[in-house]
Formats: structure tokens, C-alpha cells, sequence
């Protein structure tokens, strides 16, 4: 995988100077749609970002322990490439690659975290409000999160890659108003405990933006996850048979995104979601969630602030807290995140972050807690 990433940023660096180095002639000279073809190729078409980042910060409990946090300081860093062709001839491509690490310093079971990212897609623009594309996605992560097994919910460390591929068609329809189809298919490929799954489903989304002020999206999904070796079990948790677990899930979702003021120095972004899966077995992976989220942004000057706070309510209609006899599960999941970024030249920004995470629920042994500070710079170029 590191291999494809350093062939694929290697390439993408390799075209940005190959666009910026072709010619001398000043931007402002050359004409917005160019007769000359060869123009196409110049500079003009290609537009590109490079940051880095490096920091430290404490966690209080990085297994997500309901009962014995550990702590540790950890150091971070990591990266963030842009490169777009903007669509003079028709042809878009936005690539992206972007990561981060994490390395615990004391003495904790966990060597640390890492999520790696690259992201190409390609687009075509038919005329008459019409753009077609392909988005690829690979993505490899490494963390303690919560999560469902095939014994319920508990926090386990994901390793392993995810690949997608989403084709997609969009229509402007004039107004402000936009709409596209997606059809999605991913492979997680993640080591045990979890399993390797195939997700695949049509999205559809329509939304309106008035390139100012306000922008707003709405969804629905349904895709099916078809597991390679977990089994389909009973309501109490009993294995079915020889029929693997395959999971359909519909999910819908309203985001509202406000800039206020003449200015625009404050926005909101506001997000509402329900999810509802149901398995194919006696309905023991089944739940219903219901989310919320709060973005509050302000910029000025060389200040940045933000402020983040999301929630979310799972409730599991058959599966119990034991096997026997207990409630049916239910779950509180809650993430605050205060972030504040100085700019100190150009080309630099100072850094601080608070993250607060909590678990409330009716099963003793998912309850938890944790809190993480970080600081660090920020290069641009």
C-alpha cells in the first residue's frame, strides 16, 4: 500500500511541475477558454496544495476502558496534498492525500494511531448541466474505537484498508438546486476481530447553494453488507446454520451549512441523520440511530475558531445487555471538540485542540470516557 501511495503522490507532484515549468507566460495573459490546444496543458489548468503538521498532546485513555483508563503523551504529524485540474477542456481531477500519525511515548498496550487517505476523482462535464465521474478511495486506518462484533459492542483496534469506488452523475438543474446519484461499492479488508465485508448501494442527494451564504444537502442511502465469514445468528445470539451475516442499511441525512454577517466571519453547520440496519438472520445486529451535529466556525484577521459538538442515540430493538433475561440495548454517544489556530507568518500556524468523548449506555461494559489535548504547528506551501 505505501508503495501505491509514494507512486501516486510521486506522480501527482511529478504533473504539478511539469504544468507549472511549461511556460512563461504569465496567467493573466492567457486567454480563459484557449483557442490553442497546447495552452491547455500550461499552468492555468493545474492548481495545488501542500501542508504539513507536527504536534504533541495527552490522551487519558487511549483503550477506551470503562473501568481502567491508561494514559500517555504522544507525539504527531502529518500531511495534507491537494492537486486539481480545473475543467477549461471539460475534464476535471481532484486528488487528494492526506494522514496521520500518532506515537505513544509511555508504557500503554497500544503503540499508537495512524489513518492514511487517498482520494482521486475524475470528472466530465457534458454540457447542458450535465457532469459525470468516478471517485476512488483507499484508505488504511489504525485505531481503538467501539464497535459492533459478532458479540456486540465493545472497543477493539481496527487495522486493515478500505477500498471504494463511487461513480456518480449530477445535474444542475438551474436555481441554485443541484442533484446526483451515486452508486457506491467498497471492500474492507480489516484484521480480526472484525471481518471482511462488501458494501454496495445507490445514494441519491439534492441540494442548493447560493455561493454566498447558504448551502444545504439532503440524502438517502441504502447500501448491503455482505460479510465473508461471519455467521447469521439468532435474536438470543445463536449461530444460523451456515448462512453468513449480510446487513441492509438506510441512512438520511439533512446538512444545513449558514455564513452570517456582511462578512462572513461566522458560519454554522448543521447536520441531522437517521440510520436503520436490519439483518438477515433474527434481527440481533438491527438498530436505530439518530444523530445531531454543531459545527460553529469564526475567522478573523489571522484567527481561526471553531467549535464542534455531536451526538448520537443507538437503539437496538432485540439485542439484550446479557443473553438472557436483560433490557434491550441502548446507547449515548457524545464528541465535543474546541480548536483554535493562530496565524503566525504566511506560511505557518500555531495550533490547540481539546477533544472530549463519552459512551453512555445500559451495558456497563461499553461505558467510557476520554480526553485529548493537542498542540502544534502547521506549514503551508
Amino acid at each position: 500500500m505505501a508503495k501505491i501511495i509514494a507512486m501516486i503522490l510521486l506522480a501527482t507532484l511529478t504533473l504539478t511541475a511539469e504544468a507549472q515549468m511549461s511556460s512563461n507566460t504569465p496567467p493573466e495573459d492567457l486567454p480563459l477558454i484557449p483557442e490553442d490546444a497546447k495552452l491547455l496543458k500550461e499552468s492555468l489548468l493545474w492548481q495545488y496544495t501542500l501542508s504539513l503538521r507536527t504536534g504533541a498532546g495527552y490522551r487519558d485513555n487511549v483503550l477506551l476502558s470503562p473501568s481502567d483508563p491508561q494514559g500517555s503523551a504522544f507525539v504527531t504529524g502529518g500531511l495534507d496534498y491537494s492537486l486539481s485540474r480545473v475543467p477549461l477542456d471539460g475534464w476535471g481531477v481532484d486528488a487528494i492525500f492526506s494522514g496521520d500519525d500518532e506515537r505513544y511515548l509511555q508504557n500503554v498496550p497500544s503503540d499508537g494511531t495512524d489513518f492514511w487517505l487517498t482520494d482521486i476523482t475524475f470528472k466530465r462535464f457534458l454540457g447542458d448541466n450535465w457532469e459525470t465521474g468516478i471517485e476512488s478511495t483507499e484508505n488504511y486506518l489504525d485505531e481503538v474505537d467501539f464497535v459492533d462484533t459478532i458479540t456486540g459492542p465493545e472497543a477493539v483496534e481496527i487495522q486493515g484498508n478500505i477500498l471504494k469506488l463511487k461513480p456518480f452523475v449530477r445535474r444542475n438543474l438551474g436555481t441554485n438546486w443541484w442533484a446526483q446519484l451515486d452508486f457506491p461499492a467498497a471492500r474492507e479488508i480489516l484484521d480480526a476481530p472484525l471481518d471482511n465485508i462488501w458494501k454496495y448501494g445507490p445514494q441519491l442527494e439534492l441540494g442548493f447553494s447560493d455561493d454566498k451564504k447558504t448551502e444545504v444537502t439532503v440524502s438517502y442511502e441504502i447500501q448491503q453488507f455482505d460479510h465473508d465469514t461471519w455467521p447469521a445468528l439468532t435474536a438470543d445470539g445463536a449461530t444460523i446454520g451456515t448462512r453468513n451475516l449480510s446487513v441492509v442499511e438506510q441512512r438520511a441525512e439533512l446538512d444545513w451549512r449558514q455564513f452570517w454577517g456582511a462578512e462572513n466571519h461566522w458560519s454554522t453547520d448543521t447536520k441531522l441523520g437517521f440510520t436503520m440496519d436490519e439483518d438477515n438472520g433474527g434481527k440481533f445486529f438491527n438498530f436505530n440511530e439518530y444523530s445531531v451535529a454543531e459545527r460553529l466556525r469564526y475567522e478573523m484577521g489571522n484567527w481561526q475558531f471553531t467549535a464542534t459538538l455531536r451526538g448520537s442515540y443507538l437503539d437496538y430493538p432485540v439485542q439484550r445487555t446479557d443473553l438472557i433475561d436483560g433490557p434491550t440495548l441502548n446507547e449515548i454517544l457524545l464528541h465535543a471538540t474546541l480548536r483554535g489556530e493562530r496565524r503566525l507568518k504566511k506560511w505557518l500556524k500555531l495550533y490547540a485542540e481539546y477533544n472530549y468523548e463519552r459512551v453512555l449506555s445500559n451495558l456497563p461494559d461499553i461505558r467510557y470516557q476520554a480526553n485529548t489535548i493537542t498542540a502544534g504547528l502547521i506549514w503551508e506551501f
